[in-house]
């Protein structure tokens, strides 16, 4: 499984957080075995994958995390300015996207790493 998670850091350079870097943090944190926490985060995110997959609303909400939902984009059609050749149109498919709205208790966490003149917040 390639996970590959984004985040900020104070100085707000993007940076890379795979999922054995997860895996390790885990078991430091907990002091399990690496191939026990290996295989509950990786059953972790099959079975959150295969509910959301499986659900009528493709929506699921983790107590104290947030909500994963699924949203259909709409079909985009559009054309090329023909500045650097000539004018083609292009349509890029519809396709499903996964949106993450983050539990209040998920953003307290965030906040303790950012500045408190510079909290993170949730819109809408």
């Amino acid at each position: 499984m390639t996970l590959q998670l984004r985040f900020l850091k104070h100085n707000r350079m993007a940076t890379e957080f795979n999922f054995s870097e997860l895996v390790a943090n885990v078991t430091a944190t907990t002091g399990e075995n690496k191939t026990t926490v290996n295989a509950i985060i990786f059953s972790t995110f099959q079975a959150m994958a295969a509910q959301l997959g499986q659900r009528d609303d493709g929506r699921i909400e983790i107590a104290d995390f947030g909500v994963l939902k699924l949203k259909l984009t709409k079909e985009r059609r559009g054309k090329t300015s023909g500045k650097i050749g000539p004018v083609t149109e292009w349509v890029k498919p519809a396709y499903y996207a996964v949106k993450f709205k983050p539990g209040p208790d998920f953003i307290d966490i965030i906040n303790q790493y950012f500045p408190p003149d510079a909290p993170v917040k949730v819109g809408r």
